[in-house]
C-alpha cells in the first residue's frame, strides 16, 4: 500500500494552511484547504480525506462546531487539532472530539515546528498504510493472532493487593515485522468484515488458556473485549456459553467489557445481548469510562457490574499540568461508581504515586505498567508462579 493520503486542512490562516500543505506534499500527500463551514460537507463527500487538520479558532465556526459537523457526517478520518490557545483548551477540545466519536490522533500547539508537523503526518501515513484484507485473513487463519494478558489486581487493605484476573488483548505476531499492536490492524479488520473471525479466535484461545490456568490451581477471572458490531448478533451469547461449557469454565469467571459506544446504543438487539449475558451469570464492565458524552444515564438502565476509568484520566492525575483537576475527576468517578453499586477499576496505573492515589480514594482494582505490561501466555504462567498463590 502506498503513502498517498488525502488531507483536508480547516484553517482560516493561509500561512498555516500553506505550511501544512507544503510539508504534506513533500511527503507524497494530496491536500485541500477550506475555511468556511459550508464547504465541509461537499469536501468530505467528494474528497474523502483520511486526515483532517482542524483549527480551533475560526470566525464563522470554531473547532468544536466543526467537530459536531464531522460527527454528524460520521467522519472516520484521523483528526489533528491545531491551536495556539494553550494545553488546557487543547486537551479539553481533544476529549470533546473523542466524545463525539471522532478519531482524534494528535495535537499541534501553534507555533509548531516543521519536525512536529512532519512527524504527525508520517504517523498518519503509517496508520493508513495498513495491511490488506487478504493479509489479515491469512494472519487470522494462520494462527498469527495471539492473546496477550494484562494482569488486574484488587485492593484489600491499603496497598495490600492480589491478582484477581487478566484482560485478554490481541497482538499480531507477524513473521517478518514482529509484534504489531491492535491500532495497526483492528480498523482494517473491521473494514474487511473479519471482526467476527478475530473475535472467535480470541475467545477460543483465551478460554483454552484460562482453563489451563484453572486446572493448574490459579482460579482467576478473564475479561474479554467485545466490539459493538458483535453485540448485534443474537446468537453470540449462546456461542459464548457453548465455549464456556466446552472448556468447563464457570461463567462467573468471565467479564465482557464493552465500550461506551456500545453502551450508548439504543438497538434492541444490543440491549438484549447485554441482558442475556447477565442472565447467563457473565459480568458486564463498561470500559474506558469518562471518554463518552452520555454514558452516566446508561449506568441506570443497563446491568453493569463494573466501570473502568479510562487510562488517560489516571495518567493525567499523576503527571499532567492539571493533575489536581484530574485527581478531582477520578475521585468523582470512583464515588459515582460506588453510589451506583458498581466496582471500580482504574486503568493506566504506571507509577507508585498513581497506585497510592487510587488506593486512597477507594478504587477496587487496577491495571497498568506499574504491575506488568500485557504478557503472552507463557510469560503469564511464569508471572502466576512467582507472584500469585494457588487457589485450586
Amino acid at each position: 500500500m502506498g503513502s498517498k493520503l488525502n488531507i483536508l486542512i480547516i484553517d482560516d490562516d493561509s500561512h498555516i494552511a500553506n505550511l501544512i500543505s507544503n510539508v504534506a506534499s513533500k511527503l507524497g500527500c494530496d491536500t485541500k484547504c477550506i475555511s468556511q463551514p459550508d464547504q465541509l460537507a461537499e469536501n468530505l463527500r467528494k474528497y474523502q480525506p483520511k486526515l483532517i487538520f482542524v483549527d480551533l479558532q475560526m470566525p464563522k465556526a470554531d473547532g468544536i462546531q466543526m467537530f459536531q459537523m464531522l460527527a454528524e457526517a460520521s467522519c472516520c478520518a484521523s483528526i489533528v487539532l491545531c491551536s495556539g490557545m494553550g494545553q488546557s483548551v487543547i486537551s479539553a477540545s481533544a476529549r470533546i472530539a473523542k466524545g463525539y466519536g471522532l478519531n482524534h490522533v494528535a495535537n499541534l500547539e501553534k507555533p509548531f515546528s516543521l519536525d512536529d508537523l512532519e512527524r504527525v503526518i508520517e504517523n498518519c501515513i503509517s496508520l493508513h498504510a495498513g495491511p490488506s484484507t487478504d493479509e489479515l485473513r491469512e494472519a487470522i487463519n494462520g494462527n498469527q493472532m495471539k492473546v496477550y494478558y494484562q494482569p488486574k489486581l484488587s485492593f484489600h487493605d491499603g496497598l495490600d493487593t492480589s491478582l484477581c484476573g487478566v484482560e485478554a488483548l490481541v497482538r499480531w505476531e507477524h513473521p517478518e515485522d514482529g509484534i504489531i499492536l491492535p491500532g495497526k490492524f483492528l480498523k482494517p479488520i473491521e473494514e474487511g468484515g473479519l471482526l467476527p473471525d478475530l473475535t472467535r479466535v480470541v475467545v477460543e484461545q483465551s478460554f483454552e488458556q484460562l482453563a489451563d490456568m484453572h486446572s493448574s490451581g490459579y482460579k482467576i477471572g478473564l475479561a474479554i473485549n467485545v466490539p459493538p458490531a458483535m453485540l448485534e448478533d443474537d446468537k453470540f451469547p449462546d456461542w459464548i456459553s457453548d465455549q464456556l461449557e466446552k472448556y468447563d469454565i464457570d461463567p462467573l469467571y468471565l467479564t465482557v467489557e464493552i465500550t461506551e459506544e456500545a453502551a450508548l446504543s439504543d438497538s434492541p438487539d444490543t440491549i438484549a445481548t447485554l441482558t442475556r449475558f447477565c442472565i447467563k451469570n457473565i459480568r458486564l464492565s463498561l470500559d474506558d469510562f469518562g471518554t463518552g458524552h452520555s454514558s452516566i444515564k446508561n449506568l441506570h438502565t443497563l446491568p453493569f457490574r463494573e466501570l473502568k476509568i479510562d487510562r488517560s484520566f489516571v495518567m493525567d492525575s499523576d503527571n499532567s499540568d492539571n493533575r489536581e483537576n484530574a485527581k478531582g475527576l477520578v475521585r468523582s468517578l470512583v464515588e459515582l461508581g460506588h453510589k451506583l453499586g458498581l466496582s471500580v477499576c482504574a486503568e493506566g496505573v504506571e507509577t507508585f504515586n498513581s497506585l497510592q492515589f487510587i488506593s486512597s480514594i477507594g478504587c477496587d482494582s487496577f491495571q497498568g505498567f506499574y504491575v506488568s505490561k500485557a504478557l503472552p501466555f507463557e510469560e503469564l504462567k511464569y508471572f502466576l508462579m512467582t507472584r500469585c498463590p494457588k487457589f485450586g
